[in-house]
């Protein structure tokens, strides 16, 4: 089950929590427990884990959805690790004037990252040599994982 749609909004972390909320609207109405929640967004991560008296409307209504979902753990997952829902948001943003679409069935186009993903199949990401430096902490190890890459 899941669902694509466009958004008229130009935040990224209003997009993503608008996403958050629909899926925790989804799995709450068709008991979809236990859950486990994987975003890519940290801010909307760190949004939603914190009891700041000033969150958006969009950010405790997700609260409240996950506080009624028995509180299932809200993680970080690199987008890369992340591929079906990915393609269902570049979908849904082709979706410009239509209604939210939602899928009782995988779509076709998602099928083989879903079984790669169920398998565990990894996939290789191709990155252009250029003299950029990229550093991201894990907060969750105390490491930090860096790339450098130099032409």
């Amino acid at each position: 089950m899941g669902y694509a749609g466009h958004s008229a909004s130009t935040s990224v972390n209003n997009i993503e929590l608008m996403a958050l909320l629909r899926g925790l609207k989804m799995a709450f109405t068709h008991n979809l427990t236990p859950l486990q929640i994987h975003m890519d967004a940290k801010e909307v991560i760190n949004l939603i884990n914190t009891n700041y008296s000033l969150k958006s409307a969009i950010a405790f209504d997700c609260s409240f959805h996950i506080h009624q979902l028995n509180n299932p753990p809200l993680s970080h997952t690199y987008r890369d690790q992340n591929i079906v829902a990915d393609k269902l948001a570049h979908f849904g943003m082709e979706l410009e004037g239509t209604p939210i679409t939602f899928f009782a069935d995988p779509p076709h186009f998602i099928w083989k990252d879903l079984l790669n993903d169920k398998y565990g199949v990894g996939t290789t990401r191709w990155i252009p040599r250029s003299k950029t430096f990229c550093m991201d902490s894990l907060p969750s190890s105390g490491t930090q994982n860096a790339a450098l890459s130099t032409s």
